[in-house]
């Protein structure tokens, strides 16, 4: 198997966040570079697990500019074992001063519907393992 590499975004590579399709399109999310560009989200405060070159998992905290206090954890996304995402989450907050609440936004009825539960078990099952506390709305 491919090595696993881990770690934060530097400036200049904030496209490397949006390769990885977005699992829940359906979702109204702020975007990644519109996050970027209103100072929310930081290059240092996004991780990517990489295996192959490839980002199979994704996440960013968010501090709004003028906020005080550690960032949030908005965006995790995971096209992997979970094992890999908690991996990812750990690094993470080791450098971002330690697990906080995992902020997930899911449709409506999201346990009903089985392509929505496909989707998030395996993020909720890594921030789970990480130490990260899960709040959903929807």
């Amino acid at each position: 198997m491919t090595e696993l590499v881990i770690r934060s975004l530097v400036a200049g590579e904030e496209s490397l966040f949006g390769s990885m399709p977005d699992p829940l399109p359906q979702l109204r999310q702020v975007s990644y570079a519109d996050g970027i560009a209103g100072g929310g989200y930081r290059p240092e405060n996004t991780w990517v697990a990489l295996r192959a070159g490839r980002v199979i998992g994704r996440a960013a905290w968010l501090l709004p500019p003028g906020a005080a206090g550690a960032p949030r954890l908005e965006r995790f996304d995971l096209a992997a074992e979970p094992e890999v995402g908690a991996a990812l989450l750990r690094a993470a907050h080791k450098a971002l001063g330690g697990p906080g609440l995992y902020y997930a936004a899911l449709p409506a009825h999201w346990r009903r519907l089985p392509e929505v539960l496909a989707v998030v078990k395996a993020p909720m099952a890594a921030a789970r393992f990480a130490g990260s506390w899960s709040a959903v709305s929807g």
